[in-house]
């Protein structure tokens, strides 16, 4: 008796189909999923549907949360730039595969691309190893703040709606010792999504994030997590560096696109 393509391609190794799901549905490189899923596991503060538009709103803070996502083929393309300025702020769209067309109206309205980002995902097959020089916990530990202090750093205001954000998602955040890395994470059914890397500049290439990542992959694997992705900003070849070698592969693209003021 002969199988059918789908009972072919549940043979194989275990690790092999996690792998394979992780790219051909819930997720792959629809990024419509993608976009969703983001949003939901970075929440804006404020957001607004119309005219073919999810409007996120979060006091300036974060691009990913101030940004818009066309949700309808036919959106406005005008409507980001009304919703934003209304607020003072720059125009922001994100675009995802699929989405070409908006691309195309927003760069002849003037937008241009910035941050082109990718989707890296990996599967969690076997549970990996924690550090106990990190503290996890669901309130951020000590030296959280101390991880992102200095030039570039958020100021009170930013670390105030960050932690709105965060707080909105119940995530759960990971501080190495001293505050010399942190990260963040968000948990859903199978699925963890790892946000708000950060490294404190003179605690880099020394192991610190890599501990951090795996300590919040522990976490959600205990939790039945057995997929993670992330974001990265696609020429910070150090942090694709350490992902990769953390076994994370590239899923899926986007990029933004921001409007000039006025």
């Amino acid at each position: 008796m002969s199988m059918g393509p789908s009972e072919i391609s549940e043979l194989g190794d275990p690790a092999d189909r996690t792998k394979r799901r992780l790219r051909e549905g819930r997720g792959g490189t629809d990024g419509g999923w993608w976009a969703r899923t983001v949003a939901r596991d970075w929440p804006a503060l404020e957001v607004v549907e119309r005219s073919g538009w999810r409007l996120g709103y979060s006091h300036g803070v974060t691009k990913r949360a101030n940004s818009a996502v066309a949700v309808d083929a036919d959106a406005d393309p005008d409507e980001p730039g009304r919703f934003y300025r209304e607020r003072g702020l720059r125009p922001v769209v994100q675009v995802w595969p699929g989405q070409e067309e908006i691309d195309a109206l927003l760069a002849e309205r003037g937008y241009r691309v910035m941050a082109p980002c990718l989707v890296l995902v990996r599967a969690l097959e076997q549970r990996p190893k924690p550090s106990a020089e990190v503290v996890v916990d669901r309130v951020p530990p000590a030296g959280w703040a101390e991880a992102v202090r200095g030039p570039g750093g958020p100021g009170p205001h930013e670390a105030a709606v960050e932690a709105q954000i965060m707080a909105r998602r119940g995530m759960v955040h990971a501080v190495h010792a001293q505050g010399r890395a942190r990260g963040c994470a968000a948990l859903t059914g199978d699925l963890v999504g790892v946000y708000g890397m950060a490294t404190r500049a003179d605690s880099r290439r020394r192991g610190c994030a890599t501990r951090v990542l795996d300590s919040l992959l522990a976490w959600a694997y205990d939790r039945g997590a057995r997929r993670a992705y992330l974001l990265v900003v696609a020429d910070n070849t150090a942090a694709r560096t350490l992902y990769e070698r953390a076994g994370f592969t590239e899923a899926s693209r986007y990029h933004y696109r921001v409007a000039d003021t006025g």
